[in-house]
C-alpha cells in the first residue's frame, strides 16, 4: 500500500525536506541508460519513496517498505547509490518545467553538499540522472 505525496509538473516536495537518506537506488534501462525511477529510504522514519517522471509530471509515492523488486524487469539494472548519499539530509526537493519549446521536467534534490537532478524530456519519457555540487553564492 502506498500514499501519493506529490503528483504535478512543478512545485516543492515538502515531504522530503529534512529527511536523511538511508538507501538510494536508481533503476535504469541496461541498453539505453534511461532512468525509469528512483527509490529512496529515509530515516529515522524508515519510509520509502518511489520517484518517477511520467511524460508530463513527477510522481512521488510513499511506502512503509521497499517494493523495489516489483519494478525489476529483465532489461532493468538497479544502481545502488547509497554510499554516495547515505546520511545526507535533504535540504530541498522540487520539480519544475524548463526549456521552451523543447521542454524538460526536472526533479532537483538538494543535499548539504551536493545535488541530484532527474531530467526528463517532457512527453518523451527519456530521463537521465545528474550528480553535482551546487554553486554557492
Amino acid at each position: 500500500m502506498f500514499n501519493t505525496v506529490f503528483q504535478h509538473y512543478e512545485g516543492s516536495i515538502d515531504q522530503l525536506k529534512g529527511k536523511s537518506i538511508s538507501s538510494f537506488y536508481s533503476l535504469e534501462d541496461k541498453n539505453t541508460g534511461n532512468v525509469y525511477l528512483l527509490w529512496l529510504e529515509t530515516g529515522p522514519d524508515n519510509k520509502w519513496y518511489r520517484i518517477f517522471i511520467d511524460g508530463w509530471y513527477c510522481g512521488v509515492d510513499e511506502y512503509g517498505e521497499c517494493m523495489l523488486q516489483e519494478d525489476r524487469e529483465d532489461d532493468v539494472v538497479v544502481l545502488d547509490l547509497t554510499q554516495k548519499y547515505k546520511k545526507s539530509s535533504i535540504i530541498n526537493a522540487s520539480v519544475q518545467e524548463q526549456g521552451e519549446p523543447d521542454s524538460h521536467i526536472v526533479l532537483s534534490i538538494y543535499f548539504e553538499n551536493s545535488k541530484v537532478e532527474l531530467i526528463c524530456k517532457a512527453g518523451d519519457g527519456y530521463c537521465v540522472l545528474m550528480h553535482s555540487k551546487p554553486c554557492k553564492y
